[in-house]
């Protein structure tokens, strides 16, 4: 064999090596992939199943919740002890209630939405949009194309100056109102 046929075989074998890494990353990052895609799917079937459970009128996204380990008592969720991230946030309408249900946090080992809290919708409060500064944001005219800006829904619940509240991060001014309207609507409406 010549010099230049070894140096073409080692060449070839090199790539196909390479080639073989680059599959095989490949491969680990697809079943990344297909893994997120079935939690979505089981969290989503768990929402679902929860909220036909709870004879639920209707759901609609609200925001998220930061969580840490201070609010996980708060909250229900012994899965965020030691943990400080965003938990996404269904609202659903019950006859008598609003119950917050919360997506747990990849990595936990759970795929089962959260009951995050319950208000009755008699207590219901004022709802309002703020920015960083809790300054009112108001409502736009139209959706349209926005800066993304971290926003607030806030809720309060509960009468005089001991009122609760919590807050919902949304990074859109029209979704936030959106959710606004939804959740006056319930506190108006049976």
């Amino acid at each position: 064999m010549g010099l230049l046929t070894v140096g073409l075989l080692a060449a070839a074998l090199i790539d196909a090596k390479g080639d073989q890494a680059l599959l095989s990353v490949q491969s680990s990052e697809r079943a990344g992939l297909y893994a997120k895609r079935d939690r979505r799917g089981a969290v989503a079937a768990s929402r679902t199943a929860w909220l036909e459970r709870n004879a639920s009128q209707r759901s609609f996204p609200c925001g998220v919740v930061r969580a840490s380990e201070e609010g996980a008592d708060d909250l229900s969720l012994s899965v965020l002890r030691g943990v400080d991230l965003e938990l996404p946030v269904t609202a659903a309408i019950l006859a008598d209630d609003v119950v917050f249900l919360a997506e747990p946090p990849a990595g936990t080992g759970v795929d089962v939405v959260l009951e995050a809290g319950r208000i009755a919708r008699g207590e219901l409060g004022d709802v309002d949009v703020v920015d960083a500064m809790d300054a009112h944001v108001p409502e736009p005219a139209v959706e349209g194309f926005e800066d993304p800006s971290d926003v607030w829904l806030v809720l309060r619940w509960g009468d005089g100056p001991g009122a609760d509240e919590e807050r919902f991060l949304f990074r859109s001014t029209w979704l936030a109102w959106q959710a606004a309207r939804r959740l006056r609507e319930a506190a108006t409406r049976p």
